[in-house]
């Protein structure tokens, strides 16, 4: 039996990265009932994410936006800002640019922390790059670099460098990318050396993304052979709510 709302929420995290997708909702839609305004927040954020994930697109666009709403209610501006994020990830992945660039523009005008506006910024940069605005794009992508440095989010950086370097290599600038491969193997190693063999049930967000950056990693052997890698222009970075 889960004791609390907040349990419910963790092994609810725990069941989506195992894929049991739908075990997942059964308790994000519980929490997202809560009475507690984070919590409830929270889940309606989850939700929106899964949404995505089925390509139900009007539900995850509702519970992003409900989640702003509950956010902003609660004077969690963090995970308001999520929430934005979320929304605006939903018109990213169908290609509605002009309706996703608003709500991370909006974002940035938030006081939030590093990571978040990082993840706002990568995403800007692809529409950019997607558009072959390649001068914006690595504009972007750099801002979004050192916000993610400054977070100490080794998986935005690397994801960010990755763009980096097929921007470059979309110019024509082989010559360039041979560095950032080196700067993406350093991170991806540094990651796979703190991320513990079995998750914590206390710390369940603490493996986002390390299957992504294992060494050798097939963005580092894509970008060596001088082909685009396959977190280009086309992604955004799209990560569970409030992971770290």
């Amino acid at each position: 039996m889960i004791a609390s709302e907040r349990e419910q929420l963790e092994e609810g995290l725990r069941l989506q990265k195992a894929g049991l997708l739908e075990e997942a909702l059964q308790l994000y839609d519980a929490a997202s009932r809560s009475g507690d305004g984070t919590i409830r927040a929270l889940a309606l954020c989850r939700k929106a994410d899964l949404y995505r994930v089925w390509s139900r697109w009007e539900q995850a666009a509702d519970s992003a936006r409900e989640g702003a709403a509950v956010a902003r209610k609660a004077g969690e501006y963090s995970l308001y800002a999520e929430a934005i994020n979320a929304e605006a990830n939903v018109y990213h992945q169908r290609g509605e640019f002009d309706a996703a660039l608003p709500l991370y523009e909006r974002v940035l005008e938030l006081p939030v922390d590093d990571r978040i506006r990082g993840l706002a910024l990568q995403n800007m940069g692809s529409i950019a790059a997607q558009r072959e605005d390649l001068d914006a794009a690595e504009r972007l992508f750099l801002d979004s670099y050192w916000h993610f440095r400054r977070a100490g989010y080794d998986w935005g950086v690397a994801f960010v460098l990755n763009n980096q370097a097929a921007a470059a290599l979309d110019r024509g600038r082989r010559g360039g990318v041979g560095g950032v491969v080196s700067r993406i193997a350093v991170v991806a190693a540094r990651r796979q050396e703190q991320c513990p063999r079995r998750h914590d049930r206390q710390q369940p967000e603490h493996c986002v993304s390390c299957a992504h950056l294992r060494s050798p990693s097939p963005m580092i052997c894509r970008l060596r052979s001088g082909r685009r890698a396959p977190l280009t222009h086309g992604a955004s970075l799209r990560l569970r709510c409030s992971e770290t």
